[in-house]
């Protein structure tokens, strides 16, 4: 919810930094693959360290498709 605020409140800016847009896609689409990726993890009987790694791939998923997906960046 944090993200998606965030990115809410960046539409009204002229200008936000990019450490400020990362953190935003990282809070936003991030977490929601991010969680995806570890729930998957779980429910397959997954070990702590692979849910772990699947939660990491599904963030870093997550903010490169919100880059690639958001107008801003087009």
């Amino acid at each position: 919810m944090a993200g998606q605020s965030q990115d809410i409140a960046f539409e009204t800016r002229g200008r936000v930094g990019v450490d400020e847009y990362l953190d935003m896609a990282e809070g936003k689409t991030g977490a929601l693959m991010g969680c995806a990726c570890a729930l998957g993890g779980v429910l397959a009987g997954a070990a702590c360290e692979r849910v772990e790694g699947l939660r990491d791939f599904g963030r870093c998923l997550g903010v490169a498709f919100q880059c690639v997906d958001d107008p801003a960046g087009r």
